[in-house]
């Protein structure tokens, strides 16, 4: 039997600017979550994660049908450091999801770290009655596959200039344009990683959100400009540097 999952928007803050060419919405933050405020999505994978700023959510779909089962999620950086455990108990049937959430917080890392994140690994283990199986993956390959996210602009940050930058969300594998998706964007001191500005957009029809920037005088001439989105549970992170 398929369950049927209600959604609901939470708009914690939502700011609408007509200007003379259509509409701009400013969002300072917006987020589309399961009616019990979850993450969890159907998937035909063994192993699925899904992220948002705040949370992180993992689910496993043992190929055992039957038994005591318990399982243990571990997310490991570069180096096998485990930054993330949770363990779960179920009885399994016919079906079974073994479903929790893991101690983590995507959006409180550093911009370089969650660049490349995805390339880190999710190692579980699951005991059915007393017979452990240890499997690691791929982040990237247990995640959502929800929208690639480009970026153009100028490749230096001169002072007096203003910075205009776009970013575009599409399918990954249709290449279609996706709208709706909160764009966060900030141009940062490359040395302090200070934020010397940052706006958040919603993409629009065509998948963009347009930026502007005014360049102070006193910026320096390494500032860098970061792109940040989540959806659904996949997230994406674009960086450049002056």
């Amino acid at each position: 039997m398929k369950q049927i999952l209600t959604i609901r928007i939470l708009v914690l803050s939502l700011l609408i600017a007509v200007g003379i060419g259509g509409s701009v919405f400013i969002v300072r933050s917006i987020w589309i979550a399961h009616a019990d405020g979850g993450l969890h999505r159907d998937h035909q994978k063994e192993i699925a994660i899904w992220f948002a700023p705040d949370r992180t959510e993992v689910c496993l779909h043992p190929k055992e049908r039957s038994g005591n089962a318990q399982a243990t999620f571990e997310l490991l950086d570069n180096t096998n450091k485990v930054i993330a455990q949770a363990t779960k108990s179920a009885q399994l049937g016919n079906d079974s999801h073994i479903t929790t959430s893991l101690p983590f917080s995507l959006g409180k890392v550093d911009d370089a770290t969650r660049s490349t994140f995805k390339w880190n690994r999710l190692r579980y283990t699951l005991t059915v009655d007393n017979e452990t199986r240890t499997e690691i993956v791929q982040i990237a390959d247990a995640m959502p596959n929800e929208f690639a996210l480009r970026v153009t602009g100028p490749e230096r940050v001169e002072p007096g200039m203003i910075y205009r930058v776009a970013a575009h969300a599409e399918n990954p594998e249709s290449g279609e344009s996706i709208k709706g998706i909160s764009v966060n964007a900030s141009v940062k001191d490359g040395k302090a990683d200070k934020v010397l500005a940052e706006s958040t957009l919603v993409t629009n029809e065509q998948g963009q959100a347009f930026f502007e920037f005014k360049v102070k005088k006193d910026w320096p001439r390494n500032a860098g400009l970061v792109l940040k989105a989540f959806k659904d549970g996949d997230f994406e992170t674009q960086r450049t540097t002056s």
